[in-house]
């Protein structure tokens, strides 16, 4: 019976922490790059690490619009990671084509009032980036 009960109260304890916080990331090709990105009680944070130490940690990521805050509060809808494979052409200075590999990871957020946040942050094997897009039925 105290066996039972000891167990009950570490899953009571254990869940809510394990439930607070939600994470996901991107791993560069070579894996010396990786994006963490981590949703605490509704706020968008995201960490850059390389080859495993700190370079980058930020909190309080999103935006604010006249219609909507989407810097808290935030519910996610949907997750998705892909591949990247890039060309271009740098347009002034140098020529041939550049390529570029990475993998992308694209976190939608549920609506408010009718503008949905969609954060995306890439792992290049030299360096990291993200953007925000907003959806919206009307003006933003």
């Amino acid at each position: 019976m105290l066996k039972k009960f000891t167990l009950f109260l570490l899953a009571a304890v254990a869940l809510p922490a394990v439930l607070s916080a939600q994470q996901w990331q991107a791993l560069s090709p070579d894996r010396s790059l990786e994006i963490r990105v981590e949703l605490k009680a509704g706020r968008l944070c995201w960490e850059s690490y390389k080859d495993e130490k700190l370079q980058i940690s930020g909190c309080g990521l999103g935006l604010v619009t006249e219609n909507s805050d989407l810097t808290q509060s935030l519910e996610v809808d949907a997750v998705d990671t892909q591949a990247l494979d890039m060309e271009y052409v740098i347009p002034h200075g140098k020529s041939g084509i550049y390529k570029n590999s990475g993998q992308m990871l694209s976190i939608r957020f549920r609506p408010v009032n009718g503008e949905s946040l969609i954060f995306e942050a890439a792992a290049f094997n030299d360096g990291t980036a993200f953007r925000y897009r907003v959806e919206s039925d009307g003006m933003i």
